[in-house]
């Protein structure tokens, strides 16, 4: 089978182009890392951290900004995320809010079953899924603590979805803090099916951390489509080439895959990032909006 030309470029300019921005960005990253290293005071570390980068941006003056999230003895710190600036590949300044290193035990007093029983009874509706729960730092208030964050998930009375993040003490059972990882929009002309423009993150395989165009539909859901760029879309075939079994990609928060080959939406985000980027480079450089110049979008599957 020949594919058409216009399929090959875009086709080698993705492959291309995700290879440069990933070996820019990991060299970006490296960078950052070392800076946590050399200035343990400023950044608030200690041989028990660790720092797995989330995102990175670079300023048209050269300047580098890359946000970590931090974990200490092996458990996520909810509070403990750190951008590290820098310039011409010397350390500027970070950004943080820990005061100092974080020192505590992680030998919690209470189980993780007192724990889903806690916020099981501060939620109090019906949940659709059995509530996860896992053991972190809450760095989120002036004093750090060993806690369990407790997630539920269900379906309000209204009919809007919910995903409850709750953060219980490990040592005294009080409920620390919480939240709901669902934020609902508002639709123009509820009924209507017009999709509202929203912006998502994506966690890709390729290139770490992207920002994403994406809309929330009339079902209260994120679609993977950029109604900037043409309506760009994705779908997922299933592992066919039938189109009966494709399906958009949806989600309930905005925020897309999970850096590996486990959520097809990491996947997914690479190919749907990847042609973005392919539109912009025919708009910067050429003035066509499209492959074609038709101002319509590409779906890719």
């Amino acid at each position: 089978m020949t594919l058409p030309k216009n399929i090959l470029t875009l086709a080698v300019l993705m492959v291309v182009g995700g290879s440069a921005i990933a070996a820019d960005t990991n060299a970006i990253i490296n960078r950052a890392a070392g800076q946590i290293k050399s200035n343990p005071a400023v950044t608030r570390s200690s041989v028990n951290d660790r720092f797995v980068a989330r995102n990175t941006i670079v300023d048209a003056n050269g300047t580098e900004h890359v946000r970590f999230n931090r974990s200490f003895k092996g458990l996520p710190v909810i509070g403990g995320d750190i951008v590290v600036h820098t310039k011409a590949g010397r350390f500027d300044s970070a950004s943080l809010t820990l005061a100092k290193p974080l020192s505590l035990s992680i030998t919690p007093k209470i189980s993780s079953k007192d724990a889903v029983v806690i916020a099981g009874s501060d939620f109090g509706i019906r949940f659709e899924q059995l509530p996860t729960t896992r053991l972190v730092v809450f760095a989120r208030n002036a004093i750090p603590k060993l806690a369990y964050e407790t997630v539920y998930s269900g379906v309000r009375t209204d009919q809007t979805p919910t995903r409850m993040h709750y953060f219980v003490d490990a040592n005294t059972g009080k409920i620390l803090d919480k939240w709901d990882a669902i934020e609902t929009g508002k639709i123009p002309n509820i009924g209507t099916p017009t999709p509202v423009p929203a912006m998502g993150l994506g966690r890709t395989l390729l290139s770490g951390t992207v920002p994403l165009n994406t809309v929330f539909n009339s079902r209260r859901l994120y679609e993977l489509k950029d109604a900037t760029r043409g309506g760009i879309y994705t779908l997922d075939y299933g592992n066919t080439f039938r189109d009966e079994t494709a399906i958009k990609f949806v989600d309930g928060d905005d925020v897309w895959g999970n850096f590996t080959r486990s959520d097809r939406a990491t996947i997914a985000i690479d190919a749907q990032y990847g042609v973005t980027k392919t539109w912009d480079y025919y708009k910067n450089n050429f003035g066509r909006l499209g492959v074609a110049n038709d101002g319509v979008g590409t779906m890719n599957a």
